[in-house]
C-alpha cells in the first residue's frame, strides 16, 4: 500500500513539474508534450514547433508556468472539445512565446470561459498574468475553440541576470 502511494505520488509530481523540464528544458519539455498528447489523444494534429535559434529557454518559475499553461490547454481539448483535429504551434522569438492549441470541437460561448467555475482557465490566466503575459480564448458554439497564449521572453532574461 505505501508502495503504491509513492508510486502515485511520484506521478503527480511528474505531471505537475516533469523532470525533463530540469534536465531537457522548457523547449523540449513542450515537444514531448505535443508528442505524449497525440500518441494519447488519437486525434489528427497539425503541429509545429518553431524556436529562434539558440534561444535561451526559460527556467524556473516563468517555464513551469508555461509548461502548466500549456498542459492544461491541451488537456482542455482531450476532456472537452469532442474534436476530431487540433492545431498547435510553439513559436519563440528573442521577445516572446506564442503557443496556439486550435481544435474543431463543439465549441463554447464566450461566457463559459468567464464562468466562476471555470478553474482551469481562471487558472492559466492568473499563471500567465503573474509572469507579465497574456491568455486569448476565441470559441463559439459548433465552431470549435482557440486558445492563445504570449509571455514575454526578453523581460524574464533581464530579470534572471539580474537575480
Amino acid at each position: 500500500l505505501i508502495d503504491n502511494a509513492v508510486d502515485n505520488v511520484g506521478r503527480i509530481i511528474t505531471d505537475l513539474r516533469p523532470s525533463i523540464l530540469d534536465h531537457q528544458g522548457l523547449w523540449a519539455t513542450l515537444e514531448w508534450q505535443v508528442q505524449d498528447f497525440i500518441d494519447s489523444s488519437e486525434l489528427a494534429c497539425e503541429w509545429s514547433i518553431d524556436i529562434e535559434p539558440d534561444l535561451p529557454a526559460p527556467e524556473g518559475p516563468h517555464a513551469t508556468a508555461i509548461f502548466r499553461i500549456f498542459q492544461e490547454m491541451l488537456s482542455n481539448v482531450a476532456r472537452h472539445a469532442q474534436a476530431t483535429e487540433v492545431t498547435i504551434r510553439v513559436r519563440a522569438t528573442q521577445g516572446d512565446l506564442t503557443l496556439l492549441v486550435k481544435d474543431n470541437g463543439k465549441g463554447a460561448p464566450p461566457s463559459a470561459f468567464e464562468r466562476a467555475d471555470a478553474y482551469g482557465v481562471m487558472g492559466m490566466r492568473e499563471r500567465a498574468g503573474h509572469h507579465g503575459g497574456w491568455l486569448q480564448i476565441t470559441s463559439e458554439p459548433g465552431l470549435g475553440t482557440q486558445v492563445i497564449l504570449s509571455m514575454p521572453l526578453e523581460r524574464v532574461r533581464q530579470q534572471e541576470r539580474a537575480a
